[in-house]
């Protein structure tokens, strides 16, 4: 049977030991907080603005497509795909930017008022009117408009 003065040692030498880790162990935990905060949540901003950079890339392609041929009853199937894809990619867009700005604290000062231009001007005009002339025009406007956004996300990334 052990002393019991030994065993009360060997109890105190635990607690002494367990002592000395607890520090460490503060230590890791706040330097993974840190970690999180700052590190991985920048890059995982930077993900959802590169996604959504791609999401605008795919509305600029569907402008192109749609604004740069004549409306034409032959093409009406067609055409109805393209503008239901713009829609979907302008409110999809908008979605996802108010996501991020929410989740990320993105200062939103000029979106707002870009993304009302952007969508009169996609779906302003003779938007899905049968009398419907090609305007590459109101596409480079469209250009334009998303370039601003895109360098205004991109400026949030660094």
């Amino acid at each position: 049977m052990p002393d019991p003065e030994s065993l009360w040692c060997g109890i105190v030498d635990i607690f002494i030991f367990i002592r000395s880790l607890v520090p460490a162990l503060l230590s890791i935990c706040l330097g993974g907080f840190i970690l999180n905060k700052f590190f991985i949540r920048r890059a995982n901003m930077a993900n959802c603005i590169d996604s959504l950079c791609k999401k605008i890339e795919v509305l600029s392609d569907e402008c192109a497509s749609y604004w740069s041929q004549d409306y034409s009853a032959s093409k009406n199937g067609e055409l109805k795909v393209q503008e239901a894809k713009i829609k979907g990619a302008l409110l999809q867009l908008n979605v996802d930017y108010r996501f991020i700005a929410e989740e990320y604290k993105i200062p939103c000062d000029t979106i707002p008022a870009q993304m009302i231009e952007l969508v009169d001007l996609c779906t302003g005009g003779q938007f899905e009117s049968k009398k419907r002339k090609a305007d590459i025009g109101r596409y480079l406007k469209i250009v334009n408009c998303l370039g601003g956004i895109t360098v205004h996300l991109r400026s949030h990334k660094i």
